[in-house]
């Protein structure tokens, strides 16, 4: 039997030779895909022979079984499986030294390599993997949710060999790498909006989700589309479940996103760090075009230390040798410490200018406001806060424009005017005005309670809170208190949820508001309607993890029963 083998990529050229002898501990697989590596040739084996594709360096080789040698068991003719990478030296597909195809010197687009591409692989059958079905959506949402949320020991290890599995994805992307405590969301938001405005084709990769999975991982401000996810959630469990060390889902997300944005061939990923940085699975990246630092507080003090020192730190492990590092101004009190880390790395380190912030006016539509030379700058994100990150936003646009990206003022007007990011200071409804903020660490609701008492000067507010037990509750309780006219209290979609009653208990105890234990989100949603005046603010925060009911439930209650409310 002959096959057809390509012997020029370059040029989609071919020669008919034999299929190769299958030896006894063999298996001979018809190929459904192969890459070549060093070019940016991939080759799919289907109706046609052979077909340029491009995409990321060391992708998979996958095929059906076609013929299976005397001392194999527990395979199948028509089986799919795929052949580990390793097996072909890691520079090109076939094996560039001949041990199970035939193999020439050739040229390909421009680069010498070594290699044929061709219909059939007679491979060990210790190599090849079974591949299962591909997935649908709703069986790869049941496998994500069946995985593990939290691992032991480093996750970037466990991602590293992950995506290196995958053909490492990641290294054929630009990224803007973003750490900090707060603020990482809307920064990177920002920045996808306005680069997205610019004429560049850019990934976002966000946590947590508020809805869904497919809302971590968006492209050109649009989420992954459901056939996407489980298409690549197939290939990923494929090779998540030979891992020794299971990856978690976050880094099976993380992986997902790579592989989404080198085939979206994005010019820059914004890149969100899920905990940390120093050991965070987004930290297998390279050098990226600029690391981003927002503001730095007190949260996950057990994971990442229980001081500002330790844990900004952590955030700067993601300020790579020969970098730039873009921090927030207002990081006073451990700017020494990325200083000290810059010098070490011979990284470049920009701050932004907080006090530069001049002459806002703020209203439900966002703020205006200066940032040094740049004047009337609307930021549709509400929330004083917003124009922090804004101001690291600039700084970073700033450094982009250093690096030869064309951006420009029309562009980062536009983005921050049509911005959206829900659940920071969302403002549902009026009379009464309904918010929702996913402040859930004591900095974080510092800076709620800012805004709060900036746009509702002298004003009590009516708080549906509800906070993970992880958190530093009592401090953010004693927070809250001068402002609370009263507490309802939910508990968040997460096993970490601190029990309603027991947190009712404690503000009764610690703060003599008056409180109300809910069973549901959907009740105190209600209640808190319900008993409400037209003048009255209500505030629902404490987590993001109840972001997207609390919206849900707030929007169905006022448009079936308040349908004369005004909604912004």
């Amino acid at each position: 039997m002959l096959q057809q083998v390509m012997t020029n990529p370059g040029e989609i050229t071919f020669r008919e030779v034999p299929v190769p002898e299958v030896k006894d501990d063999q298996v001979l697989v018809k190929i459904r895909n192969i890459g070549i590596c060093g070019s940016d040739i991939h080759v799919y084996h289907g109706k046609h022979p052979f077909t340029k594709y491009p995409v990321t360096q060391g992708h998979e080789v996958s095929g059906e079984i076609a013929e299976i040698g005397k001392n194999v068991s527990g395979f199948q003719i028509g089986q799919k499986v795929t052949i580990e990478p390793q097996v072909y030296c890691g520079h090109c597909y076939p094996c560039r030294h001949g041990k199970y195809n035939l193999c020439e010197e050739l040229k390909v687009m421009g680069f010498q390599t070594t290699g044929t591409a061709s219909e059939f692989f007679a491979v060990p059958a210790s190599k090849i993997t079974l591949l299962p079905d591909e997935m649908t959506y709703n069986e790869a949402i049941e496998w994500m949710d069946s995985r593990h949320w939290s691992g032991t020991g480093k996750g970037i290890v466990r991602s590293q060999e992950l995506l290196e599995r995958l053909g490492n994805p990641q290294d054929k992307l630009k990224f803007v790498h973003v750490a900090g405590t707060n603020g990482k969301g809307s920064v990177c938001a920002c920045l996808s909006k306005i680069l997205t405005a610019a004429g560049y084709q850019v990934g976002l990769f966000v946590s947590p989700h508020l809805k869904r999975f497919n809302d971590r991982i968006y492209f050109n401000g649009t989420e992954i589309g459901d056939e996407d996810f489980a298409r690549l959630a197939s290939r990923i469990r494929t090779q998540a479940e030979v891992m020794k060390d299971a990856p978690t889902v976050f880094e099976i997300m993380t992986a997902m996103g790579m592989l989404y944005f080198a085939e979206k061939q994005c010019d820059l990923v914004m890149l969100e760090v899920g905990m940390g940085g120093r050991l965070d699975s987004t930290n297998v990246i390279r050098t990226p075009e600029a690391a981003v630092i927002t503001s730095i507080g007190l949260d996950h003090t057990k994971e990442l230390g229980d001081t500002l020192e330790k844990i900004a730190g952590e955030k700067g492990g993601i300020i790579k040798t020969g970098g730039t590092v873009i921090v927030d101004g207002s990081n006073t009190a451990v700017m020494p410490g990325f200083e000290k880390i810059c010098q070490e790395t011979g990284a470049l380190l920009v701050t932004s200018a907080p006090e530069q912030i001049r002459n806002v006016v703020l209203s439900p539509a966002g703020e205006v406001f200066d940032y040094k030379d740049l004047k009337e700058l609307h930021l549709s994100l509400t929330g004083v806060y917003q124009m922090n990150n804004a101001a690291v936003v600039i700084e970073t646009l700033r450094v982009l424009e250093q690096k030869g990206y064309r951006i420009g003022e029309a562009a980062l007007r536009k983005g921050l005017s049509e911005v959206y990011w829900p659940g920071r200071f969302e403002r549902l409804h009026e009379q009464p005005t309904f918010l929702v903020d996913g402040s859930h660490n004591p900095d974080g609701i510092r800076a709620l309670l800012k805004s709060l008492r900036s746009y509702f000067p002298d004003k009590k507010i009516r708080f549906l809170l509800g906070i993970l037990s992880t958190k530093d509750v009592s401090t953010m309780l004693q927070l809250i208190e001068p402002l609370a006219e009263e507490i309802g209290v939910i508990m968040p979609p997460s096993e970490k949820a601190m029990d309603n009653e027991r947190m009712a208990r404690q503000i009764s105890r610690e703060c003599g508001v008056r409180t109300t234990a809910f069973d549901s989100i959907e009740e105190g949603v209600r209640s808190m309607i319900e008993n409400a005046e037209k003048e009255d603010v209500i505030c629902a925060t404490g987590s993001l993890y109840s972001i997207e009911e609390i919206r849900t439930c707030a929007n169905r209650e006022f448009h079936q029963n308040r349908g004369g409310c005004e909604r912004l």
